[in-house]
């Protein structure tokens, strides 16, 4: 396992892909987790497009444990300093959750290093409209009722609800007896990425080290400080996630940004729903091969949320008509453009 000596921290890192390829892509794992969240399933197939350079965020995976430095800023730090000693002067970047955090405070410092981004459901705490309207989150009513009859009091509408859920979960994990099929079916993403080593380490980082107080920190990243970025964007968030919220802020912040729903997905989509992520990535990055760097609309005040027409629900794809209703499910995203198509002629 490759490591680097970054900061005085050692970080574990992969890269896979041809090291002659044109461009390189970085990809960031939020918390609890580690560079296997997006190593299986989405490195190989982007390796075909990219250098794909894959790290352990310090504290998490094969990285160095250290007593403080995990704030966002301070992990940004980490991985402008691993792409130095890799000589990766530019990078297009994709981020999950608190990665993505990382991934702004690393554009913020080094924008002109960063070639586009793919910012996967990552809660900003620092927006405006996060910080001074407190809202309410519908998918929260459904969960609360759940939580409360197996114990669990966790507020929902809680901006850290997601952080808190990470803790709970993992404890659920270490736990002798099964986890209820009713919180399996709720937060199964969350569960699958659990494995007892993870869910352990977990726990120690947060008792032994500053990490609770610094993940919570949340880093100082203001609209007039995101509004700055000149490189292209595409947001995505699920439709049920925690951090919706977010992304409607950030449709405000970012009128040249693209941003994208996954109907009925939540928090967790780059597990549940990899074929259709894969798929968006692929066009996002596409578009942008012969955009210029600022790809700003003057004119445009806000941007707006696209939902696919084509979409997966489980394991079928799934065509929404116009005039309401859909066609489906499907076995591939082909297979239900095919039937669309045959509808449409036979209007």
């Amino acid at each position: 396992m490759p490591k680097a000596l970054v900061n005085g921290v050692r970080l574990h890192y992969l890269q896979v892909g041809d090291a002659t390829a044109r461009e390189n892509l970085v990809m960031v794992h939020g918390l609890a987790s580690n560079l296997a969240f997006w190593y299986f399933q989405y490195a190989p197939e982007f390796s075909k497009r990219f250098r794909v350079t894959l790290l352990d965020l310090r504290g998490h995976g094969g990285s160095d444990v250290t007593p403080s430095g995990y704030k966002p800023a301070d992990l940004s730090l980490d991985v402008s300093g691993l792409l130095d000693h890799l000589g990766i002067a530019e990078a297009h970047f994709i981020a999950h959750s608190f990665g993505g955090l990382v991934a702004l405070h690393h554009a913020r410092r080094h924008p002109g290093a960063v070639r586009s981004l793919v910012l996967a459901d990552s809660h900003v705490p620092g927006l405006l409209g996060v910080r001074t309207t407190p809202g309410t989150w519908a998918r929260g009513q459904v969960i609360r009722p759940v939580l409360q009859r197996y114990g669990i009091d966790l507020d929902t509408d809680n901006p850290h609800f997601g952080f808190r859920l990470l803790g709970v979960m993992a404890k659920l994990r270490l736990s002798e007896q099964p986890v209820p099929e009713e919180l399996m079916g709720l937060f199964g993403p969350v569960m699958v990425k659990f494995g007892r080593h993870t869910a352990a380490q977990w726990l120690k980082l947060l008792s032994t080290t500053t990490a609770e107080a610094d993940f919570l920190d949340g880093g100082s990243l203001e609209d007039d400080e995101l509004r700055k970025f000149d490189f292209p964007i595409f947001a995505i968030y699920g439709d049920s996630s925690h951090a919706r919220r977010t992304g409607d802020e950030l449709c405000k912040v970012w009128p040249q940004a693209e941003f994208q729903l996954m109907r009925g997905a939540g928090h967790f989509f780059p597990v549940s729903r990899t074929e259709e992520l894969i798929g968006l990535c692929n066009s996002f990055w596409e578009s942008i091969e012969n955009e210029p760097r600022n790809v700003r609309r003057p004119n445009d005040t806000r941007a707006y949320f696209q939902s696919d027409r084509f979409y997966m629900i489980d394991d079928g794809w799934y065509c929404s008509l116009r005039e309401g209703g859909r066609l489906g499910p499907f076995g591939s995203r082909e297979e239900a453009a095919t039937q669309l198509a045959a509808v449409l002629a036979a209007m």
